[in-house]
C-alpha cells in the first residue's frame, strides 16, 4: 500500500528525538512487554489466524461455484469475499516483519486496479500454476477479484465466467490470497511473535516504534488515499473521482474504512490489555490543557467512526450529493494524524520511520 502514492518517499525521520531520550522530561520506565505481549497475543495472531480461516472460506466457495456457476453460489462467493476483506483489514496495520520481508504486501491490497491488466492477464492465462508470479500487484488480490465478481451485474458476470481463463484467473486469485495468509500466520507462530515480543527497545527498528509507525501509516492511508484521493483534493480539481475509491466495484469503501478505524482503536487501547493509551498514561502525560492526551485521542477515533456513521449511502453517493459529511470525517482524520504522529509519538520518544521498501 505504501506505493499508493508515497513513491520515492524514502527514510524520514520527521521527530528528532533521541533513542535515550525522556518524553515531557520524565524518566520513562514503562514496560513495553505488556503492550507487545498483549497486542502480539490478542490482537496480531489471532488477526491472521482470522484471515486465514475466511481466505479458506473463500476458495471452499469458489470451489462449489465452480462446480455450479449459478446466482446462489456466486452471491456466497461474493459475501465470502468481503468477509476475507474485512479481516484483512485487522491485519493491515502489521505488515512490518514477515509480509515486508517477503515483498507480498502489494499481492493482498492494491486499489485501484488495473482492468486493462487484469483483462490482458486473463487473455494470455496459460493454465500455469505459477501465472501469477509474472503479474503485476495492480491485477491481483482483493481489488482483483472484486472486479471480476462486482463490475457488471450477476447475470454478466455468470456469463462472463463461461470462458474458462476468466474462471481459471479468479481462482487463481483466491488461492494466492489463502496462501499468503498461511505463509504469513505461519511465519508470525514460527518464530517472528517471539522476536516482536522481545524487542524492548524504542529505535527505528524496534518493535513499538514499528508498531507505532503503521498505526500512523494505516491512519495516513485512510485520511489520504480513502478520502482525500476521492474527493479530489490530492487531484486539486476538488471534482469527486469515484473510480480511485477502495471498493469501487462492490460499494463497500465504508464498511473498509470502519474495520480501519475499529483496528485503530484497537491497537492503541489493545483492546482489554495494554496499549500506546496505557503508555502515555503511566507517564502521565496530557494534552497541554489538563486533559489526558489518552483521552484525547480515543475520543478523536471514535468521532471519525462517528463520522462514517453520519455518511448516508455508500460512499460514492456521498461524494455525489453530501460532500460536507465526507470532508468532516477527512477533517477529524487530519486531526487524529497528528495526535498520533506529533503529540503521542514525540511524548513517548518515538521516531517516525517512513521507508519506501515495498514491491512493484
Amino acid at each position: 500500500m505504501r506505493n499508493l502514492g508515497i513513491i520515492g518517499v524514502g527514510i524520514m525521520l520527521t521527530l528528532l528525538v533521541s533513542c535515550g531520550s525522556e518524553p515531557n522530561g520524565m524518566e520513562d520506565n514503562f514496560d513495553r512487554s505488556k503492550i507487545l505481549n498483549n497486542v502480539t497475543d490478542n490482537i496480531i495472531l489471532p488477526a491472521w489466524s482470522d484471515l486465514v480461516d475466511h481466505t479458506v472460506d473463500l476458495q471452499s466457495k469458489f470451489e462449489a461455484f465452480e462446480v455450479s456457476s449459478d446466482e446462489t453460489t456466486l452471491t456466497a462467493l461474493k459475501s465470502s469475499w468481503l468477509q476475507a476483506r474485512l479481516s484483512w483489514k485487522a491485519c493491515e496495520p502489521f505488515k512490518f516483519g514477515p509480509l515486508e520481508s517477503r515483498g507480498l504486501e502489494n499481492a493482498v491490497d492494491l486499489w485501484p486496479v488495473s482492468t486493462s491488466g487484469i483483462e490482458t492477464a486473463i487473455s494470455n492465462y496459460n493454465g500455469s500454476d505459477s501465472y501469477l508470479t509474472q503479474i503485476g500487484s495492480d491485477r491481483k488480490g482483493f481489488g482483483s477479484i472484486e472486479y471480476l465478481l462486482f463490475a457488471t451485474s450477476d447475470a454478466e458476470t455468470l456469463t462472463a465466467m463461461a470462458d474458462a481463463n476468466r474462471k481459471a484467473y479468479l481462482g487463481l486469485l483466491i488461492d494466492e490470497l489463502a496462501g499468503v495468509a498461511a505463509t504469513i500466520q505461519s511465519d508470525w507462530t514460527g518464530g517472528y511473535a517471539d522476536e516482536f515480543r522481545s524487542d524492548l527497545g524504542n529505535d527505528a527498528g524496534a518493535s513499538t516504534t514499528l508498531m507505532a509507525n503503521e498505526l500512523i501509516y494505516h491512519v495516513e492511508v485512510t485520511k489520504n488515499y480513502r478520502l482525500e484521493t476521492p474527493l479530489g483534493i490530492r487531484s486539486g480539481s476538488d471534482v469527486p473521482l469515484l473510480e480511485t475509491l477502495e471498493s469501487y466495484y462492490a460499494h463497500e469503501s465504508k464498511a473498509l474504512i470502519g474495520a480501519s478505524l475499529d483496528i485503530t482503536l484497537s491497537i492503541f487501547t489493545g483492546d482489554q490489555g495494554s496499549g500506546f493509551d496505557d503508555y502515555l498514561d503511566e507517564l502521565n502525560i496530557d494534552d497541554g490543557e489538563g486533559k489526558a492526551l489518552s483521552e484525547v485521542i480515543v475520543e478523536q477515533i471514535q468521532l471519525c467512526q462517528s463520522d462514517l456513521a453520519a455518511i448516508n449511502g455508500t460512499l460514492a453517493e456521498a461524494l455525489e450529493s453530501d460532500k460536507t459529511a465526507v470532508e468532516k470525517l477527512y477533517v477529524d482524520l487530519k486531526e487524529l494524524t497528528l495526535l498520533i504522529k506529533t503529540d503521542m509519538m514525540s511524548q513517548l520518544g518515538l521516531l517516525v520511520v517512513f521507508s519506501d521498501n515495498d514491491g512493484d
